[in-house]
Formats: C-alpha cells, structure tokens, sequence
C-alpha cells in the first residue's frame, strides 16, 4: 500500500442528538438480550474522515518532553516511590513494614530514593499529567517505582510452643514504571507472610517475684512480616531495565555489514540483523554492503523500549513485513526468506506471494496466512499479519511498529491510561486517534473492548480505499457507518447495548471466502452483509477531538486472523 493511502478518511460533523423516544425491541437479527435498535434515529452523512500519519518524532516521546532522551545519563538509579496501600484486614504497621523490606531488595549504594513534596504526594495524573512530568523531570527520575499490595488467605492454624503463627499472607506486586510514559519497564511478585512468634514462657525477662518465687504472668508474642520470595541478587537484574533498552536493526541482506558507531569507537553487531542490549541514549548506525553507498542512521535507544531500524536505503524497492506474534517462517513466491519482522528488498515492481507459517505440535510448518503484496517502483511498502494479537494499550504501544498515531487537523498525544486515551493538543473539532499498518484481507475475527461514558465521541473498525466499516459511539448511542470509497451508504442504523456497566465489546467478523462482515455489540448482531473490499485494511481506532481529553476510550484489543481460525 503507498503513501497515498494516508490520506483515504474525511471528517464527520457534529452530530445533535435529540431526545429519543419510541424504543423498539428489534428481534430476528438483533440478538434481543444484548442491543435494542432505535428507529428514525438521525445519522450524519458525512464522508469518511481523512486523517493523516502524524510523524514519529513529534509524538509525546520527543525530545521536548521526554527528558530521558538525553545523550548524557546521570550516574545511578533516580527512583521515584509511589504506594498503593489500601490493603484490608492487614495492619497499618504490618503494611509499612513490608514496604520497607521490599524497598531493601533494591536499595543499594546506588539507588537514591527520591520523596515527593507534599503537594506531590499522591501523584495527580500519573504519567500524562504536565505537573507530574515537570517533578519528575527537574529530579530526573529514571523509573517510578509502584508497590501494590494484594491480601491472601488468612491462617487461623496456630503454632505450638516457641514456634511460629502465619496470621496473613499477602502479595506485593513491584512495578518499575517509565516515568513520561507510564508504562511497565520491569515488574516482580512477592510473596510476603505476617507471622507471629511465640516464645518459651520458661525462658521469657518478663516476670514478677512473689513470696520469693518467679512467676511469669504472660506469654510474650513477637509479631513480624518476613519476605518470603525474593532476593537482592535478582532484583539487581531488574534495576538494569531502567537504563537500558533494545537496539534492533534489519539490513535486509546477508551481504550488509552492521555497524554501531559512538563517538570514534565503531563495534561491529553483524550481518543482515542485529539485536543488541544497549545504555539509553544516541546511537549512529552504519550499514556497509558492497557495492553500494554506505548508510548511516541516527537512532535513540530508549529505557525500557526496543527501538527497530530498517537500514535499508532510501531509493530501493521493497516490502517490510511483520506479525503478531513475532518470529514466523517468512516465504516469498515460494522460497524461504527468513522469520519476521524482515524486509524484503531489492524487489523489483510487480505482485509477490507472501505466505506465513508456524510449526505444528510435531514440528512440522503449516500455513497459518497469506497474501499478495504489491510493489511500487521506488516506494518501500509494509504488510503486518495480526494472527494472534493482544493489545491492552500500554505505554509502548507505539514502539511496536504496528501504529501510527493519525489526526485530520493538527496533533494529539497518545495516552496510556488504564487502557487507551488520547490527548488532543489542538481545539479543532477534528478526529484523531491511531491506524494500524495495513494487514491482508482474510478471514479475521477484531474484538475491541470499549468505554461508554456520557460524552464520548469515537469511531472504531475496519478502513480500505475501496470500502471501510466503522462503529461510531456517541453519548451511548452506536451507529454502524459503511462506506464506499470516502462515501457513505444509505444503510446506517443506530443501536442501544443493553448490557450494564460502561464496558461493551465490539466485534467484527470477516469471511475472506464468502466475501461477509458481520458486527456485533456484546454479542448481538447489528450488521451482516456483503462486504468486499478490494485491498489491504488498516484497524482505525478514533476519537473526536472533544473526547481526546486523558479518559479511557478502550480497554483492550485481539485480533485473530488466517486460515482454521473458524474451523
């Protein structure tokens, strides 16, 4: 797919929403549990929205707000502590001694703890809001370290004498956190025990002199909480995460030499790809095949991200490849390529047969998708194969190379927050939100998890440049949008979940073969129908510019797609 399919979405407007009255119970089709259509219901007939692929280095994680692209790290580890500890039917004393001991696991000479202001104290807005990065840039924290605690099962059993009494079992889950965006850099679990100590009454310097005798009046109890998992060595380990990140380049060839160049040094990480662990900060690229010209490409590497280059030339033609997941024999035509992601290159124009395969249970490759894929003179293109994704929108999303963040006019922020969010940084009434890189069109089963509030404006679904299915979500009414090319269709129809509680899953379903689409609302079906578009899809998940404000829009996303996923 080229660059010209960027531009394929047009906007919607404003649409009123008058008072609704005359509810109709449709059954037959709907499945009369799950959704209630509402008749004579005004819909827009607007054209698609046209958005556009907003560029990489101007997104929340540029070097105006990420403070941790820095070509200099300071020395140590800069940890920010923030405590999750409403903890039920467990002592306050009990709770701060385990904080204390989980902090020992990873206090060393150093790891400087950093405390908050007062004023700071809870964290508002953690990690999009500007207060908060403004703290923890000025202390240049390098991770925010979040320690929950989960209560286990209570022990009644008692102990006998001079042994122990287990009282409660608890969890403490420690997360270390990318302080701008927010998300997991490196988690542990630990198990903890409150416990309490009986001692031998005979043997206790608690007692009182009677008549020349030693009485001793009481039993003494020593109550503690002991560590049960965990050790100092393995959370050094897990301290390296917040310095570190993923350097992964594809050369595309066996004959390109790959290169890393800091400074005068030049260390060589091999051929045709390269995989290395590396200290966050700016890195130079140098790529040397025979032949043809060198070529040298800067790259960040981030903390607790991978950052992925294709160093494969600027006028070459050729065809990047992924999927979901990662490492699936690749062959083209027929021939064996190699595992993804990889790019293929040096393609000349024309149409190429691209087919993905994993081993069965006894090892043997099976088909699991293909597709055709063509190729432009001059104008690399990609193709990603969500065979079986999971997405639950954490903070590297982006770094997937999956999405890209699109806007109409303007730009926008995404924002990882309990799920997917976006923060709109124009006050346009435009749509925004991400689109995925393009996936072949076979049979895919997409299930998205979404947030209904009072308010919330967004579109999710399916866009080709020959036909697009959308579900549009506004103040709690769905509308199923179809389109051909940028034009709508005269079949538009408005539906109610029924559901309780303000998460409802949308699911669409296609049949490559049957050329049908079929989409559902918690199970009910609105849509079902001919659907046939005529090239590759890209997953849209908007939201209009009032709506891109930091709330929650989704929860999460699976997409299942290929051969046998309806046997």
């Amino acid at each position: 797919m080229t660059d010209k399919t960027n531009l394929f979405f047009t906007g919607f407007s404003r649409l009123s929403l008058p008072a609704l009255s005359g509810l109709i119970l449709i059954q037959g089709l709907l499945s009369c549990s799950a959704v209630q259509e509402i008749p004579n219901h005004p819909l827009n007939n607007e054209k698609l929205p046209r958005v556009k692929f907003l560029s990489r280095t101007k997104t929340v994680l540029n070097k105006a707000r990420d403070y941790k692209l820095r070509t200099r790290t300071l020395p140590g580890y800069r940890i920010f502590i923030k405590k999750n500890l409403e903890l039920k039917g467990v002592a306050p004393e009990d709770v701060k001694i385990a904080v204390e001991q989980t902090l020992n696991l990873i206090r060393f000479r150093d790891v400087k703890f950093l405390k908050p202001p007062e004023k700071m104290k809870k964290l508002p807005g953690f990690p999009e809001s500007d207060e908060t990065l403004a703290y923890l840039r000025k202390v240049q924290a390098d991770a925010v370290a979040e320690i929950t605690l989960k209560p286990g099962e209570k022990n009644s059993s008692s102990g006998g004498e001079g042994g122990e009494k287990i009282i409660q079992s608890f969890t403490v889950h420690l997360r270390l956190l990318d302080p701008v965006g927010g998300h997991a850099i490196a988690e542990r679990r630990i198990r903890a025990e409150v416990a309490e100590r009986r001692m031998d009454s005979h043997r206790q310097a608690e007692f009182v002199i009677s008549g020349g005798r030693f009485y001793f009046p009481r039993e003494k109890r020593d109550r503690f909480v002991r560590i049960v998992t965990g050790d100092k060595k393995s959370f050094r380990h897990l301290l390296r995460n917040v310095k570190t990140g993923n350097l992964i380049v594809y050369a595309g060839s066996q004959e390109a030499s790959i290169y890393l160049r800091r400074g005068n040094s030049r260390v060589f990480l091999g051929r045709s790809s390269a995989n290395r662990v590396l200290t966050e900060g700016k890195y130079r690229i140098e790529v040397i095949r025979r032949g043809a010209a060198p070529i040298i490409k800067d790259v960040w590497v981030r903390a607790g991200r991978s950052s992925r280059i294709f160093a494969h030339g600027v006028r070459v033609s050729g065809a990047a490849v992924y999927s979901e997941p990662e490492g699936l024999r690749l062959a083209q035509d027929g021939v064996i390529r190699g595992r993804t992601p990889l790019y293929l290159s040096n393609l000349s124009p024309g149409v190429y047969g691209i087919e993905i395969s994993r081993p069965d249970k006894k090892g043997r490759y099976e088909v699991v998708s293909e597709a055709d894929v063509k190729v432009e003179s001059n104008k690399p293109v990609s193709r990603v194969f969500f065979i079986n994704y999971r997405e639950n929108f954490s903070g590297d999303l982006l770094s997937k190379q999956y999405w890209r963040l699109a806007s109409e006019e303007g730009r926008v922020n995404y924002v990882p927050r309990n799920g997917l969010g976006f923060r709109s940084l124009t006050r346009l009434n435009v749509w925004q939100g991400l689109v995925s890189r393009p996936f072949s069109m076979t049979d895919f089963r997409l299930d998205i998890d979404v947030v209904q509030k009072k308010g919330t404006r967004i579109a999710y679904g399916v866009m080709t440049p020959s036909q697009s299915a959308l579900v549009e979500l506004n103040s709690g009414i769905y509308s199923v949008r179809l389109f051909n090319g940028r034009n709508p269709e005269s079949k538009r129809r408005a539906f109610k979940a029924l559901k309780e509680g303000e998460v409802h899953r949308l699911s669409f379903v296609y049949h490559h073969k049957e050329k049908k689409l079929r989409i559902m609302l918690d199970g009910g079906t609105v849509f079902s129908g001919t659907w046939n578009p005529s090239s590759a899809g890209r997953i849209a998940l908007l939201a209009h510019s009032r709506s891109a404000d930091g709330r929650t829009l989704a929860r999460s996303l699976r997409m299942k797609s290929g051969r046998g996923i309806y046997d």
